[in-house]
This record gives C-alpha cells, structure tokens and sequence, in this order.
C-alpha cells in the first residue's frame, strides 16, 4: 500500500511540476522550463513527459543557440548536467561547442583568464576592477563529469552503485576522435579507450574484479557488436554475458570492443 501511495504521488507530484514550470516557447513548437538549469535538471531527473522530451531538448537547444548566442547560462547545479545531457539527447556537438567556446561565458574563458581555481560566479574579467566574489568554489568544476561520463563513458549504474555495475556508453562530439579514461572504485580502476574511425567505435575495455559492464547499444549497434574479434554470437558459445534490453553485460576481464556506431 506504502509502495502505491508513493508512486501515486510521483505522478502527482510530476503532472503538478509541468503544469506549473514547463511552457511552450512562443512561435515554435519547442518547450522549456524558463531556464537552461531548470530544463537540464528536467530532462536529467526524469521530470519531462516522454511525449515533450524531444520538444524540450529543442527548446534548450534554442536558448543556448539564439537567445545566448552559442553560451551556457547555467551556475553550479546546470554546469552539472548541461554537457552530459545534450550529449545523451544528441547534442554532443553543441554540448563541446559551450564548453570550448573562448568568449564569455564559458569554462574555457575562465581558465584562459588565468584562474587556477574557479571563482564564484562567471564574469568578464577585462571589465572588472576587482573581484567581487570568492574566487575558489570548486563545485563550479561538476562539468568534469562529462569528461568520465559522456567523452569516457563511463557511468555507475543506479541499480549497483558505487560502480559495482557501471554503463559504458561513448556520447562525443565529431571533433573528439579518441579518449582514455580510468576510474579508480573500490573494486579496481575501470579503464576505457576508445578510438572513431570510418562509422566505427573501437574500445579497449577493462573491468575490474567483482563487477560487471553495462554495455548500452541500440539495436543496429548489437548487430555490429563484435568482442575479442568474434561476433557476440560467437562469443556467446566460450562465454558468460546476458542481454538486457539490447544492453550487453560482461564480467570482470579486459575486452576489445567494436560497433557501427550509430550517430557517427
């Protein structure tokens, strides 16, 4: 009964949210919740109605691209999640754009301001005539996280925290064509490298004892997959390895991975 009331009170609780916040974007059909932070924080937890989400990733797109002229305007909390998310939602392109761009505002401005910490709140630098602000926040860098989760790859899983399970799903501009990550865990240090080349992504995978790799793929993906140089039917026959849901599970080893990547 406990179970049933709160489920009946997420729906409530997600039906009274975007009646409240989420409004359409006058003469297009796209939709957001009045702030670039606000519609990352929607799409990122879940809170956009499955029939609205492409909609609002082009109303997000369309405020950073028109309204901000190809800039972020988003503070602790978005710088989190603005990256990874336009990422997942096919955006990788532009998510690299915001975050390399030289001109204010953008990460890269500030560090080619000379900050060796990040200061409080973004602001054009030539223009002040002293800091007005602390100048060490470093939960302003929570946007690394897209260098481990979407460039990587590599994310725990929400089902076996603590990267007991982890995700291994690639989302990267065109103009990153390898990446090396590790992650250390109480387990061992997980290690991905990947490589794009000609509509295929290759990677050197390992996973560490006493875990499993979640390795997410769409269908025309795993139809491609080969592992170790055979074919997942192949591998199949010599190995341990579920499907679920089109994802591929593999227990602790190391692996070389390829399949037609389907946004290359």
């Amino acid at each position: 009964a406990y179970e049933a009331r709160m489920k009946d009170e997420k729906k409530a609780l997600k039906k009274a949210f975007n009646k409240e916040y989420l409004v359409s974007i006058p003469d297009t059909k796209n939709k957001w919740y009045q702030s670039q932070t606000a519609t990352v924080q929607a799409l990122q937890f879940g809170m956009v109605p499955e029939s609205d989400i492409e909609n609002v990733v082009n109303g997000l797109v369309q405020d950073i691209v028109e309204a901000k002229g190809g800039h972020h305007s988003t503070g602790i909390h978005g710088n989190r999640y603005i990256y990874t998310v336009l990422s997942k939602y096919g955006k990788a392109d532009l998510a690299y754009q915001i975050l390399t761009t030289p001109d204010f505002p953008s990460q890269t401005y500030v560090m080619n301001s000379g900050f060796t910490t990040w200061p409080e709140r973004q602001f054009e630098w030539e223009r002040m005539e002293g800091p007005s602000n602390s100048l060490n926040h470093p939960m302003h860098s929570g946007f690394a996280a897209y260098f481990y989760e979407s460039l990587g790859g590599i994310k725990s899983s929400e089902s076996n925290p603590g990267y007991k399970m982890f995700l291994v799903n690639p989302e990267f501009p065109s103009a990153i064509t390898t990446t090396e990550v590790s992650v250390p865990t109480p387990y061992g240090t997980i290690k991905n490298e990947w490589e794009a080349a000609n509509g295929v992504l290759r990677l050197n995978l390992h996973v560490p004892f006493n875990t499993k790799a979640k390795l997410v793929l769409t269908s025309s993906e795993l139809e491609s997959l080969k592992i170790n140089g055979q074919s997942l039917e192949n591998f199949k026959k010599q190995n341990t390895l579920e499907i679920i849901e089109g994802a591929v599970i593999l227990g602790s080893g190391k692996y070389e991975i390829e399949y037609s990547k389907t946004s290359l």
